[in-house]
């Protein structure tokens, strides 16, 4: 089972390591090759899981498999990662080492739901009056939900932002409902 807080833990300490030796693109380019090469191989994940198999005969498979296609840092992190046997963890760790990057670079992505679809030029004005309102680098993914009637909805991290029609209505529908007759 993945635990979300040690995949974090390892992803922090694997971006801190790139940026000291100056790869951090390189670094997690590499990261997701290895993940994509674990979620994608039954076998690998079959024999990394197997308690039958010794750790030093899985050091030597994934020293064969990754040693020339990835740095240092990256080789690692896979070893540390499989002598604490979370190996399964790549894929998370992969994933949480690019948000922390971002988080670093005061990179915010997001989604824009709209009734509607909206043009690029549109999310990027979108985008850019949400960073100035938060204070980040804003980017943002468009999506379409018929549901909302009109007006938009966006999701930026923790942050939501609700101004569609159906927003609206359950909003003034809490008002009215927790408003006190007398």
């Amino acid at each position: 089972m993945i635990d979300p807080a040690a995949a974090r833990r390892y992803a922090e300490a694997f971006v801190g390591v790139l940026e000291k030796s100056h790869r951090l693109e390189g670094g997690l380019e590499e990261m997701k090759i290895v993940a994509k090469a674990y979620e994608g191989s039954r076998d690998l994940q079959r024999f990394l899981g197997s308690p039958e198999i010794g750790e030093g005969e899985k050091r030597d498979l994934l020293t064969r498999t990754f040693s020339g296609a990835v740095g240092p840092e990256t080789m690692s992190l896979i070893e540390l990662v499989l002598k604490w046997d979370r190996v399964d963890h790549l894929p998370a760790v992969s994933e949480e080492a690019v948000k922390v990057s971002e988080e670093r670079q005061g990179l915010l992505r997001g989604v824009v739901t709209t009734a509607h679809p909206i043009s690029s030029a549109e999310t990027q004005r979108l985008a850019q009056a949400v960073g100035e309102r938060l204070g980040k680098r804003v980017v943002l993914e468009r999506q379409v939900d018929r549901k909302l009637i009109g007006g938009i909805r966006i999701a930026a991290g923790t942050i939501l932002l609700d101004g569609s029609v159906q927003g609206v209505l359950q909003k003034i529908q809490r008002q009215m409902m927790e408003a006190k007759v007398t």
